[in-house]
C-alpha cells in the first residue's frame, strides 16, 4: 500500500493532475459563487482581469519552455558546447548513464535570472498602460468602479512578481522536479479556492476576491524560491552568485525563445485577446456569456494537458540522449490521454452547462450550442498541432513563430470580416479556419518528419477516434438546438 501511494505522491502526471483538479475547482465552488453573487458587469471584469493574467504570464512562454528545455539537456549530460547542436551527439548505449552536467545547468539559470528581471519590468509597464486602457470600459460599468481599479493594480503588482517567479519554475521543471512543483501548487490551488470561496460567502466584492486569489500566486512565487535553493543539494544556490549572462548560452537560448514566444502571443494570446476585444464592443451580458465560455474551455485544455505537458522535460532529456523509441511511445500515450480527457470535459460541459447554471442562479448565460461546439473543435485542433509542435520542439528547433505568424494572421483576418455579419461567432469560427487551415497540419508534418513517423500509423489509435466523438457530439448537439 505504501509503495502504491509512494508512485502516486511522486508521479508527475498524477500531481499535475491534481493541481489542475485544484485550479478547476474554480469552475465547481467559484464560479458558480462569482455568477451568482456578482452583477454581470463585474462578472466581466473578473474574467477580464483572468485574460489580462494570463495574457501577461503567456508574454513569458517563449522563456519558460525554451529555458526548462535547455536545462534538461544539461540533466542529459550535454556541455555548453554542446547545446549549439545537440543533434551532433551520436546514439550510444551509455548516454543514458550520463550524470546532469550542473555546469551548463547553472550557467543556463544565471542567463534566466538576468533575462526574467528585464522581462518582468517590460510586461509592468505594458500591463500598467495597455491593460489598463483594455479595462477601462468595463470597468467604467462596474457596479465598484473605484475599488475595480485597485483590484487591477493589486493584479498589475502581483502578475510582475509572479512572473519573475518563472525562472524558479523553469529551473525546476527543467530538473525534473514535475511532482514536487505541481504538489505544492495544488496546495496553493486548494487554499485559494477555499479562502476565495469564503470571501464571496460572507459577501466580499470584487477587491476582496482579487486579494484573495493573487496573495496565493506570491506565496507559491516564494515558495518556489525556497525550493530551487533546496533541491538537488541546494545545488541552485550557485545561479545567485553569478551576476551575468553567459553570452554563449545566450546565443543558444535567444532563437529559440523570441520563435517560441511569439508563437505563444500569435495562438494563445489571439485567443485571450479576443475577449478583451469584444469586451469593448459589444453589451455586458454577450461579453459576459462569452468570457465564462472561453474561461470553461482553456481550463478543460488545462486539464487535459497533464498527461503530455508533464513529461516534456523527460522527452528533452530522452531526446537528447537519442532514446527516441522511448521518446515516441511516451508522447504517444501521453497524447492520447490528453484528447480523451479534453473530449469527455467538452461533452459533459456541453449538456450540463445551462442546467448547472440555472441551478445555481447564475446572472450569466452559457454560449450558444453554436459557439461552444466551435470552440471546442477548435481547441481540440489546437491540442493537436500544440502536442506535435512540443514534441518536434525537442530538437531545439522551434518553428513557433511560422507556425502562429501564419495561423494568428489567419484568424486575425477571418474575425475581422466575419464580426459585422456574425458577431460573436466570428472569433471560434476564425480559430476553427486558421487551426484547420494551418496551424493543424504543419507543426505535425514537422514531427512526423522529425521521427520519422506516418499520420496513419501514429494517429490511428492517438487521435482519430477522439476527434470522431467530439465530431459527432457536435453535429448531434447543434442540430438538436437549431432544429
Amino acid at each position: 500500500m505504501s509503495f502504491i501511494v509512494a508512485r502516486i505522491w511522486n508521479s508527475p502526471t498524477l500531481m499535475t493532475w491534481g493541481n489542475f483538479s485544484a485550479k478547476s475547482l474554480s469552475l465547481v465552488v467559484l464560479l458558480p459563487l462569482i455568477v451568482s453573487k456578482f452583477d454581470a458587469s463585474d462578472v466581466v471584469v473578473w474574467y477580464l482581469f483572468l485574460s489580462l493574467i494570463t495574457l501577461q504570464m503567456l508574454i513569458d512562454l517563449g522563456f519558460t519552455p525554451t529555458f526548462t528545455r535547455v536545462i534538461a539537456y544539461g540533466m542529459g549530460g550535454l556541455s555548453s558546447k554542446e547545446l549549439s547542436n545537440i543533434r551532433i551527439r551520436k546514439p550510444d548505449i551509455d548516454n543514458n548513464n550520463l550524470a546532469p552536467n550542473w555546469n551548463t545547468i547553472i550557467q543556463v539559470g544565471a542567463t534566466m535570472k538576468v533575462i526574467y528581471k528585464r522581462l518582468s519590468a517590460l510586461v509592468f509597464v505594458l500591463a500598467l498602460s495597455l491593460g489598463s486602457l483594455a479595462v477601462w470600459k468595463p470597468i467604467s460599468e462596474s457596479t465598484i468602479p473605484d475599488l475595480a481599479w485597485i483590484a487591477w493594480l493589486v493584479v498589475v503588482f502581483t502578475t510582475t512578481i509572479a512572473l519573475y517567479g518563472n525562472y524558479y519554475l523553469a529551473y525546476l521543471q527543467g530538473v525534473n522536479e514535475i511532482a514536487r512543483i505541481q504538489r505544492w501548487q495544488m496546495g496553493f490551488a486548494l487554499a485559494s479556492v477555499a479562502t476565495s470561496s469564503i470571501v464571496l460567502f460572507l459577501g466580499g466584492d470584487l477587491l476582496a476576491l482579487t486579494l484573495s486569489h493573487q496573495l496565493w500566486l506570491i506565496a507559491n512565487v516564494i515558495f518556489n524560491r525556497w525550493l530551487k535553493n533546496t533541491v538537488h543539494d541546494g545545488r541552485g544556490k550557485a545561479i545567485s552568485q553569478i551576476t551575468k549572462r553567459s553570452s554563449h548560452i545566450w546565443d543558444v537560448i535567444w532563437p529559440a525563445a523570441w520563435r517560441s514566444g511569439i508563437g505563444v502571443l500569435m495562438s494563445a494570446g489571439l485567443i485571450q485577446l479576443s475577449g478583451i476585444i469584444y469586451a469593448q464592443l459589444a453589451e455586458t451580458a454577450k461579453v459576459a456569456s462569452y468570457l465564462l465560455g472561453l474561461q470553461i474551455i482553456r481550463a478543460i485544455v488545462n486539464f487535459s494537458a497533464a498527461p503530455f505537458y508533464s513529461k516534456i522535460p523527460v522527452f528533452s532529456k530522452l531526446y537528447a540522449q537519442h532514446s527516441w523509441k522511448q521518446l515516441i511511445a511516451s508522447a504517444a500515450r501521453g497524447m492520447s490521454l490528453s484528447y480523451w480527457i479534453f473530449v469527455v470535459g467538452f461533452v459533459l460541459f456541453g449538456i450540463m452547462a445551462d442546467w448547472l447554471l440555472d441551478l445555481v442562479g447564475s446572472n450569466v448565460n452559457f454560449p450558444s450550442s453554436l459557439v461552444w461546439c466551435l470552440l471546442g473543435l477548435a481547441f481540440f485542433l489546437e491540442r493537436y498541432g500544440a502536442m506535435h509542435i512540443q514534441l518536434y520542439s525537442t530538437s531545439n528547433h522551434i518553428i513557433w513563430h511560422i507556425m502562429t505568424g501564419i495561423s494568428g494572421s489567419i484568424m486575425i483576418i477571418f474575425s475581422i470580416i466575419l464580426y459585422p455579419a456574425i458577431e460573436v461567432l466570428a472569433f471560434p469560427l476564425a480559430m476553427l479556419v486558421a487551426y484547420l487551415g494551418f496551424y493543424s497540419w504543419y507543426g505535425a508534418i514537422h514531427s512526423y518528419k522529425e521521427f520519422k513517423l506516418s499520420f496513419w500509423s501514429f494517429e490511428k489509435d492517438v487521435m482519430l477516434f477522439p476527434l470522431s466523438v467530439a465530431l459527432i457530439y457536435s453535429g448531434i448537439h447543434v442540430y438538436i438546438d437549431y432544429l
